[in-house]
């Protein structure tokens, strides 16, 4: 359970840095590719916005990466799962153009096979795996208790043309 609360809090980081800044740089793209309808000014403006967009993209992805990201290696050192030899490869995430590859999702899966390994566990990949289908499972069938709870409280919808008699 310890470990795929740390792989999804990873994959929570990858996805939300990676989602964040690829829209950015598409959203500026777009308004760039409409810029350039612009007469005669219309190209420079276009590979200006083009240009700042992937820098604003870039930018908001190292914010997220140093404030959560240094988040999550707390949570790693507080669970006894911070080893200075794996934590190198969030390096990654500081290089323009390879920052969006998964770089916390394999920090987090190399340090519980690590901690798995000096705490004499035995963990493998499919246990990994296992661990993380059936939790996304559970999710699932809590999110699918919650809504036909809802269902049971929310009151039915009556005919808004009811006839008097």
């Amino acid at each position: 359970m310890q470990y795929a609360l740390i792989i999804f809090t990873a994959l929570f980081l990858d996805g939300l840095s990676a989602a964040l800044s690829l829209s950015i740089a598409s959203a500026t793209t777009g308004v760039g590719g409409l810029l350039q309808l612009i007469p005669f000014v219309g190209t420079a403006l276009g590979t200006a916005t083009w240009a700042t967009g992937l820098i604003f993209g870039f930018i908001i992805n190292i914010s997220l990466n140093f404030t959560l990201g240094a988040g999550f290696l707390l949570m790693l050192s507080l669970n006894g799962m911070f080893y200075w030899k794996i934590v190198a490869w969030g390096g990654g995430e500081l290089i323009p153009g390879i920052n969006n590859l998964p770089f916390w999702t394999l920090i987090a899966v190399r340090s519980c096979r690590e901690h798995a390994k000096r705490s004499g566990e035995k963990l493998s990949t499919k246990e990994i795996s296992t661990t993380l289908s059936t939790r996304a499972s559970a999710i699932t069938a809590q999110q699918e208790l919650a809504k036909q709870k809802m269902d049971e409280i929310r009151p039915r919808a009556q005919t808004p043309y009811a006839t008097a008699t």
